[in-house]
């Protein structure tokens, strides 16, 4: 009978990945999710802001604008769905893509959301790592600082040994 593994041989192992989040966050269990947390303290009745990494595995000639492409078409139906112009950002060396987006959520009001892919392609895949900073419209200039440093905490390390 065969043995079947995962990753398979010549297959990308999960990337390493580390980020620092403020004091009074929690980590949280989201299912295909690598690492999540949001912070515990809310203004009443507000949107917990948050955070999610996924690791995905595609095919190499998927490249950071086809994702910000499908983020685009994503958010285009969502009620006043807006996307921000894709910008690069170097995050502990490692280049990384990035856009924001915003909609507004019947329950929640204005989302915003703050995007950026990290890529490390071999052979016919690509291993790609998202980040995804997810805080309400109405929170931005307050939470800015701090976005802005849970982002530039993120280490990837790609190697597989």
């Amino acid at each position: 009978m065969p043995t079947l593994s995962y990753p398979e041989n010549g297959g990308f192992k999960t990337p390493r990945i580390g980020i620092d989040v403020p004091d009074g966050w929690e980590p949280l269990d989201v299912p295909q999710t690598l690492l999540a947390a949001r912070e515990t303290a809310t203004p009443e009745g507000g949107f917990a802001t948050n955070l999610t990494i996924q690791h995905l595995v595609r095919p190499v000639a998927v490249t950071e604008s086809i994702l910000i492409d499908e983020l685009r078409e994503t958010v285009s139906s969502k009620r006043d769905g807006q996307l921000g112009t894709p910008y690069e950002q170097l995050i502990d060396d490692q280049p990384m893509h990035g856009v924001n987006l915003s909609y507004v959520d019947p329950a929640a009001g204005t989302l915003a959301q703050i995007h950026l892919f990290a890529r490390h392609a071999e052979g016919e895949q690509a291993s790609i790592v998202q980040l995804v900073l997810s805080f309400s419209g109405s929170r931005a200039a307050e939470l800015g600082p701090v976005l802005r440093d849970i982002a530039l905490s993120l280490k990837i390390d790609w190697r597989t040994s």
